[in-house]
């Protein structure tokens, strides 16, 4: 895959690593940077980023660190397009124990209607199963720890 002028739509886990990785995720960075791409999250990602903050101050910390992205807003037809991915999902995998959540569905939403410019980049590929994603590309990256 090219993955020049690629753009990289950061999930909730992809946040959380990189707000704690420090210079570890430089790598990464630098890949988007020098192919032209950019990095955005959606809505629902900002939200699950934020809302275990406990004190004012780690909420002020994280808001600062996520609206480094510019965030994508969920509109309706995304809604009902990660709503038919859900139902997709379950159709192929009903052994799956766990089913892919509402914000993992969105982002496969983003992925699907921007599919020739979006590329996702998450920490946990179990969250988007492989009946519906295609994994293009698996960087190992040290997160201190785990990999």
């Amino acid at each position: 895959m090219n993955f020049e002028r690629k753009h990289f739509l950061l999930d909730t886990n992809f946040l959380i690593d990189s707000s704690k990785a420090g210079d570890r995720l430089g790598l990464f960075f630098d890949f988007v940077k020098e192919h032209n791409g950019a990095m955005f999250i959606i809505d629902a990602s900002y939200f699950e980023f934020l809302r275990y903050a406990s004190t004012t101050g780690q909420f002020q910390e994280l808001d600062h660190f996520a609206r480094r992205f510019p965030i994508i807003e969920s509109r309706e037809e995304d809604v009902r397009r990660a709503t038919l991915l859900s139902v997709l999902c379950h159709n192929k995998r009903p052994d799956l124990k766990k089913q892919i959540s509402y914000t993992d569905a969105l982002l496969g939403s983003q992925v699907l209607k921007f599919k020739e410019k979006l590329v996702l980049a998450t920490t946990d590929i179990y969250d988007f199963p492989d009946c519906i994603f295609d994994r293009v590309k698996v960087w190992a990256i040290d997160l201190g720890e785990r990999v």
